[in-house]
C-alpha cells in the first residue's frame, strides 16, 4: 500500500491503528499472561500460607505436648517417694509400728511377703486391736502416710466379754495392697 496517496488524517489513523494492533498484541501476549501468572502465584501463596499455618499449629501442639510430657515426667518422678521398693521392708514395718504405737493400737502383721515382689503391688494382712475411735484414726493415718496404701479388705469386729457384753475395744483384720516402684 502506498502512503503517497493518503491524507494526513488517514496516515494518522493508520499509525493509530498500528499502535492499537501493537498494544493489543502486547496486551494479549505479555500483560494478560502476566496477570494470570500473578493470580496463580497469589492462589499458590494463599495455599502455602494455609499449609504453613497448619504446620505451625501442629508444631505448637507438639511443643505443648512435649512440655506436658516433661511435666508428667516430673510429677511421676515425685511419686517415687510414695512407692514401695525392695529394701524398704524395715522402713515400712517401722512406719506401721510407729503409727500403731501413736494411736495405742496393738498390731500384728500376719503374713509378710514384703521381700517377694511380683508385679506392681504387694499384699499383706494386718490385725489391729484397740479402741474404735483410735482405730479409725489409725486407718486415717495409713491413708495419709508416705506410701500409697490400698485397703482391699476390712473387717471390724467388737471384742466381747465372757458374758457377751461388748467393751470399748474392737479388732480389725484388713488386707493392704501397696504399690511398688519398678
Amino acid at each position: 500500500m502506498r502512503t503517497d496517496n493518503l491524507t494526513n488524517e488517514q496516515k494518522h489513523a493508520l499509525i493509530l491503528g498500528g499502535f492499537c494492533v501493537l498494544a493489543a498484541i502486547i496486551l494479549g501476549g505479555i500483560i494478560y499472561p502476566t496477570v494470570n501468572y500473578i493470580h496463580k502465584i497469589n492462589a499458590d501463596t494463599y495455599q502455602l500460607r494455609l499449609y504453613l499455618e497448619k504446620k505451625y499449629e501442629n508444631v505448637m501442639k507438639l511443643h505443648t505436648s512435649k512440655e506436658q510430657v516433661w511435666n508428667i515426667k516430673d510429677k511421676v518422678a515425685s511419686y517415687e517417694k510414695f512407692l514401695y521398693s525392695t529394701g524398704d521392708e524395715l522402713k515400712l514395718i517401722t512406719l506401721l509400728e510407729n503409727m500403731a504405737d501413736s494411736y495405742q493400737i496393738q498390731q500384728s502383721i500376719n503374713n509378710t511377703n514384703l521381700d517377694k515382689i511380683a508385679g506392681r503391688q504387694i499384699e499383706f494382712n494386718l490385725s489391729a486391736n484397740g479402741k474404735y475411735t483410735q482405730l479409725l484414726k489409725y486407718l486415717d493415718a495409713l491413708e495419709h502416710s508416705t506410701y500409697l496404701f490400698n485397703i482391699t479388705n476390712l473387717n471390724i469386729l467388737p471384742i466381747k466379754n465372757r458374758d457377751g457384753s461388748a467393751i470399748d475395744t474392737v479388732t480389725a483384720h484388713f488386707t493392704l495392697s501397696l504399690y511398688v516402684s519398678q
